[in-house]
């Protein structure tokens, strides 16, 4: 299965740019009640953080963390600088 998504901001919109960031927070639950959390974060940089979490006592708790680097090949969008 794979799952898609298009995201934009109303500054990205307006051409004043956008966050230096993406960040997705899936969760796993089993009757309403956390049990594990998958955070991916995606910097400017290209730079991917997976982390796998799980729901323990009230508290959140790292279980794994993964870092890759990719090449972003998404195009410039209006209002967007070149880096130098």
């Amino acid at each position: 299965m794979k799952l898609y998504a298009t995201t934009t901001s109303e500054r990205a919109s307006k051409g004043q740019g956008g966050n230096d960031f993406l960040r997705s927070d899936i969760y796993i639950t089993d009757r309403n009640q956390p049990q594990y959390r998958v955070i991916v974060t995606v910097e400017k940089n290209g730079e991917v953080v997976t982390i796998l979490e799980s729901f323990h006592f009230g508290k959140w708790r790292e279980k794994f963390r993964d870092v890759i680097f990719t090449e972003l090949k998404g195009e410039r969008q209006k209002g967007e600088h070149a880096e130098a």
